[in-house]
């Protein structure tokens, strides 16, 4: 609500969450490690997330509110550059292992396992990535819709790749490229998720 409607910014700043994601990947593995599947962990989950949006949404308002925007300047700049580069380090580990569903640790047996071992799960979406760059590069001021667009086709374009290829869909998904199947039967919101 804060960075939507009382943001002085252009955009809906509060869209733009991919900082957001390696955090509540986080809170989900220690809320897993430390309660295991079930409702239990999955209403303390939620919890969590709600909360963090709350304090986060508070203190971004304060900020705004006693005009304290300019607490930044506080900080020397080589800090603030290491804790942005810190962080875009972190998203980078992170989207390595979303994608290849392991992971990932700052040793050589981590960079083999996540990008070694997996490399046919991550360049996919690595080449998805530097066509978009490219596209909005050429078409980005021409057409406002390339990169939702684009977006909405990936899906479609994998399953033609598939298709084209010849891999059917229990060799593509016992090499990783599909989430597994839940293993209960019956609905998904069920007491065991």
């Amino acid at each position: 609500f804060v960075f939507t409607f009382k943001s002085n910014f252009n955009n809906g700043v509060g869209l733009q969450m991919v900082e957001n994601v390696p955090f509540c990947l986080e809170l989900a593995r220690i809320v897993i490690q430390e309660q295991g599947y079930g409702l239990p962990a999955l209403s303390t989950l939620f919890f969590l997330f709600g909360l963090s949006s709350v304090v986060v949404g508070t203190v971004f308002y304060l900020l705004g509110k006693f005009e304290y925007g300019r607490v930044v300047y506080f900080f020397p700049s080589h800090v603030l550059v290491g804790c942005i580069g810190g962080i875009g380090a972190f998203i980078i580990a992170t989207s390595v292992e979303v994608s290849t569903n392991t992971v990932f640790h700052f040793t050589l047996e981590g960079v083999e396992e996540c990008f070694i071992r997996h490399m046919h799960l991550w360049l996919p979406v690595l080449a998805f990535e530097v066509v978009l760059r490219i596209l909005l590069k050429g078409f980005g001021d021409k057409y406002p819709l390339l990169a939702p667009i684009y977006y909405c086709l990936i899906t479609p374009v994998f399953y033609m790749c598939l298709g084209v290829t010849g891999i059917d869909m229990n060799t593509a998904a016992k090499a990783g490229y599909f989430f597994p199947p839940i293993s209960t039967s019956g609905s998904v919101f069920n007491k065991d998720l």
